[in-house]
């Protein structure tokens, strides 16, 4: 696995840069950004959405823990939250094999969401399409793709912002919800 300047990140290398999923303490959550780093330039692509006004459902999972553990495959980042009565965790890994970084996000709901998912802010350098269960950016001639990877969860970009979501919630509460996806490098 490539090392970068900054410990708490993932990186997926490739001819001339890397995609890197950074971690930073914003406050009292983590907060993270995709960054395509190439030809000595780095470009933004995402960032998550901060708890503001909502903190009982905020626009990202609230992750007060991170741990990044080595894996076989690449490395994995482990994050758990909780805000208002629910908890939260996730795992982001780094697939070196595929090219790819994989979010499984899960959200133990005990009350009725107000929003619940993933919400990013668009990076301004990329130009960013739209499709069923994805969408891709392009910065020069390296293409990303942003994919949902089950049925149940749902990709879409609006106002700025791109929101992965889960489709599919069961009834009663308490009860799991778990959305995941996937951020490739489709060409490289």
């Amino acid at each position: 696995m490539a090392q970068s300047e900054n410990n708490d990140c993932l990186c997926i290398p490739f001819d001339g840069g890397e995609l890197r999923v950074a971690f930073e303490l914003g406050g009292d959550c983590y907060e993270h950004e995709v960054a395509l780093i190439a030809n000595d330039k780095r470009v933004q692509l995402l960032s998550s959405q901060v708890p503001t006004e909502n903190r009982d459902w905020p626009a990202s999972p609230p992750a007060q823990q991170l741990t990044i553990d080595s894996q076989p495959d690449g490395n994995v980042s482990l994050l758990v939250g909780q805000a208002g009565r629910s908890h939260w965790s996730a795992s982001v890994s780094a697939d070196q094999k595929t090219g790819s970084l994989t979010f499984d996000v899960a959200c133990r709901v005990k009350g009725s969401p107000t929003f619940l998912g993933s919400a990013y802010q668009l990076g301004e350098e990329a130009v960013w399409s739209e499709s069923s269960h994805c969408v891709a950016a392009t910065v020069d001639s390296v293409l990303i793709v942003v994919q949902a990877e089950s049925p149940e969860t749902a990709c879409t970009i609006n106002d700025g912002l791109l929101r992965i979501t889960p489709t599919w919630q069961p009834q009663p509460k308490p009860h799991t919800v778990c959305w995941k996806y996937t951020i490739e490098l489709a060409v490289r």
